[in-house]
């Protein structure tokens, strides 16, 4: 069989991402748990909620635990199979990771490669996954391509959306696809993501509080701007503490 052309790039190596890797989302990891509990998972989930509060991480740790053999559901982590998803080169779990760099919204032909790819027969016994980050970004003719893999999955295929604005999905879109909603993350969770990312425990809890919840608009900000501004906060805070409002001006 001839190679597989694909036009979006595997996303960079990085480890696996598991379910108790991911802060601050129990309640949908647990609506997840019990639908897979009750083989009663949806063939196509839309994850919605603000950015950068765990959507795609959520959607890659389900197809990690959708296919691992040695802890199923949770996935170890550490297997080939676990190993080979995270890296992007599995063959049977597919990512639009967002536009083409030369483009601003997800091209019909990015939902056509992701569609060929789900058409091959399955090379485990696990189910064909595709994952389509920033579908709100989805062009309005590829929406409707989407559709027809929504309406004929075909075998057992499980394709997520991930979307910060679902109201820029056709209602077709919608009505197909169970939502599964994502919430701003606690303050702590955010500072405890920050300083896995290596962040200082002052940066972290500086870019924190900026992030309205999101510890990837925290990552996104720069900490010596935000660190020196919360320096000067708590400075004029302590001025007026004691008395002197010049530290206010």
């Amino acid at each position: 069989m001839s190679a597989r052309p694909r036009r979006d790039a595997p996303p960079a190596a990085a480890p696996p991402l598991r379910f108790a890797d991911i802060r601050g989302q129990e309640r949908p990891m647990r609506f997840l748990r019990r639908a897979w509990e009750r083989k009663r998972l949806a063939h196509a989930l839309l994850f919605t909620g603000p950015a950068g509060v765990g959507k795609l991480a959520t959607a890659r740790a389900l197809a990690l635990g959708l296919h691992c053999d040695v802890a199923p559901f949770e996935a170890c982590g550490t297997c080939d199979t676990c190993r080979t998803i995270a890296a992007g080169t599995h063959p049977d779990v597919r990512i639009i990771a967002g536009p083409l760099p030369d483009r601003r919204d997800i091209a019909i032909e990015q939902v056509r490669d992701l569609q060929r790819e789900l058409g091959f027969r399955a090379m485990s016994a696990h189910p064909k996954i595709g994952i389509v980050n920033d579908a709100d970004l989805l062009t309005l003719q590829a929406q409707n391509a989407l559709l027809k893999t929504l309406e004929e999955p075909g075998g057992d295929t499980v394709l997520i959306l991930v979307a910060v604005n679902a109201a820029a999905l056709a209602e077709t879109i919608l009505s197909r696809c169970q939502r599964v909603g994502f919430d701003p993350l606690p303050t702590a969770d955010v500072v405890a993501i920050l300083e896995a990312y290596g962040r200082s425990a002052a940066d972290a809890h500086a870019l924190a509080a900026y992030a309205d919840g999101s510890p990837g608009q925290a990552l996104a900000l720069d900490p010596e701007f935000f660190g020196r501004r919360r320096r000067e906060i708590l400075s004029g805070l302590a001025a007026a503490r004691r008395g002197g409002f010049k530290g206010l001006a």
